[in-house]
């Protein structure tokens, strides 16, 4: 009798309970017919077959082998048994590895004679190709089973959101019953539906929304639930020991369309078959989908909060629904500087104010506002004292004659010579490409003399994934590069800028005047310690194209100048 050892594997619990011992009845009844004596059996249960390094008993069996072991065949019921491998050529590489430390494969059910003729080896390829083929069909028909309609008011599984419970749905008998955290529902015979949770959480989502409604940012509603001591979400392992609210947390809930009761899903993909189709690692887990993918579900769960509140909360900057402006403190501020003015010593920033008797207004540290003076000092800057300070830097610093010119020649330079470095560097990037293809084709070369080591296969992976990071940034180096017409386009609109920015400043709303000023304006620092108002104006303005040129412009516009790059500092 000769020594054997036997491997199984199916890939889920279901066909656990008959699969596994259908393979080793069948595969010791092979053995006996044979003359092999199996001596170890190494099981892979509910594993898939797409990975061979990712199944526990395959990567004993695999050490044992390597080391010496004491049978000379491992006999498997079939090809797909032994995997169904994305790439081909890893199932034949495996069954190479274990026979180069003098282990055979051996399959029971295959058309394949076990041998090393040219026939048996076409065979072994061809079953493996059906298998893994058959994996692709497979990942294909569960994908289009969840993105069906019919599933639309099904949970996808996981922790229901806060505010939510998990009920599960008998589909036989209609029976229902909730679902604890963690808890799993029978597979196949149970539906999983989120219906409104505990009454306490539900009012607060509400509210949670009500509070972002009137103005209130992620930590202001932070501090309000956690002064109050409202409970915030449980969520297993990642339970805070504190139990407190976080800026996370909020902004979680206010962008989360489940409380409008839609089921948003297909929002990322986990199949490795997907990866392969998309051309990115294969290995890689959660690959996120456009958002043209998205399969969105109106009215799937009970609604918290009306569709119309939580379109409100997230209407992007600048537009609503109905074209108005939407509730954003920013918009609705009545003071020039909003934002742009930051404390030296809390790091928080000035937010206007008015004094109740005297109606003077000011610009006032928010870290004293809004967390009192252990966090920072009260300190005062006038309204109109600062904000005519800033319009006169401006004036001074980008609206001279001479200033303009200054910039205008610099832009003139740098096209002039921006070409030139453009192509030293993507020749830079040409030679280090040549010069990892060249190792990545040596390592190639012992391959095919039969030199395969995990040393050099990891390498090898090492390699191609520096070389597809170079031709990644040689490309994005050749989108970016700079043409003297692009340069006088830029020089034009920055000019033209500069000349009408008066004009427009004049004629503009509070929110246009705000606009300029943040195309010019960097930061404002003020030092309530020192009594010093520090103000970072750029050269270059926000205009169009400007942006991606700004580290280009950086020591031009800096040389023989106080200015530290594109920001001039008074």
């Amino acid at each position: 009798m000769k020594l054997a050892a036997g491997y199984v594997r199916c890939s889920t619990d279901e066909q656990g309970a008959t699969s596994i011992p259908q393979q080793k009845a069948e595969i010791e009844k092979w053995a006996l017919a044979n003359q092999f004596q199996i001596v170890r059996w190494f099981e892979d249960e509910g594993r898939s077959g797409t990975s061979f390094e990712e199944r526990p008993a395959f990567r004993q069996l695999s050490k044992e082998i390597e080391r010496g072991a004491t049978f000379a065949s491992v006999i498997v019921y079939d090809e797909s048994r032994w995997g169904r491998s994305i790439n081909l050529r890893e199932s034949s590489y495996w069954k190479e590895h274990f026979g180069r430390h003098g282990v055979k494969v051996r399959l029971v059910y295959s058309n394949s004679k076990n041998g090393n003729d040219l026939g048996s080896l076409v065979t072994e390829v061809v079953e493996s190709a059906e298998a893994s083929e058959y994996s692709r069909k497979i990942s294909r028909s569960v994908r289009r089973g969840m993105l069906s309609p019919q599933q639309a008011c099904y949970s996808r599984g996981g922790t229901a959101p806060y505010g939510y419970k998990r009920v599960a749905i008998d589909m036989q008998t209609g029976e229902r019953k909730n679902l604890r955290d963690g808890t799993r529902s029978v597979t196949r015979q149970e539906k999983v539906v989120y219906e409104l949770g505990d009454p306490l959480h539900v009012a607060t989502v509400r509210r949670i929304f009500q509070m972002r409604i009137d103005g209130m940012g992620y930590v202001a509603i932070c501090d309000t639930l956690n002064r109050e001591g409202v409970p915030s979400p449980v969520r297993g392992k990642t339970t805070r020991k504190d139990n407190k609210w976080r800026g996370l947390t909020i902004r979680s809930i206010l962008h989360n369309a489940v409380y409008t009761g839609d089921n948003i899903y297909n929002r990322r993909s986990y199949s490795k078959f997907v990866a392969e189709e998309r051309g990115l690692e294969v290995d890689r887990v959660v690959i996120p989908n456009a958002e043209s993918e998205w399969r969105v579900y109106r009215n799937a769960f009970p609604a918290i909060v009306p569709r119309e509140l939580f379109e409100q909360v997230n209407a992007p900057i600048g537009v609503t629904s109905d074209g108005t402006k939407p509730n954003q403190h920013y918009y609705k501020s009545s003071y020039l500087l909003t934002g742009l003015i930051k404390c030296a010593h809390c790091g928080h920033t000035f937010q206007g104010s008015r004094h109740a008797k005297t109606g003077s207004v000011s610009y006032v540290c928010g870290g004293h506002i809004n967390k009192g003076k252990s966090v920072c000092k009260w300190f005062a800057v006038k309204k109109d004292q600062i904000e005519q300070f800033i319009m006169n830097s401006i004036k001074t610093l980008l609206l001279e004659p001479e200033m303009q010119r200054q910039i205008e020649q610099s832009l003139i330079e740098l096209f002039d010579r921006a070409p030139s470095e453009q192509e030293s560097k993507l020749l830079l990037y040409t030679e280090l490409i040549q010069d990892t293809e060249g190792k990545i084709q040596n390592l190639l070369a012992l391959v095919e003399k039969g030199t395969v080591t995990a040393s050099i296969l990891t390498r090898l992976e090492k390699l191609e994934g520096e070389l597809k990071k170079l031709r990644e940034e040689k490309a994005t180096l050749a989108s970016k590069s700079i043409t003297k017409s692009d340069g006088e386009v830029i020089r034009c609109a920055v000019a033209s800028f500069y000349k009408g920015f008066d004009a427009s400043f004049s004629q503009g709303s509070l929110l246009d005047q705000k606009e300029l000023i943040r195309k010019v304006v960097d930061k404002i620092i003020v030092d309530p310690h020192l009594r010093k108002v520090q103000c970072y104006i750029r050269r270059l303005p926000k205009v169009k194209g400007v942006e991606e040129i700004a580290g280009n412009v950086d020591n031009l516009l800096g040389a023989g100048s106080s200015a530290n790059g594109n920001r001039t500092r008074i």
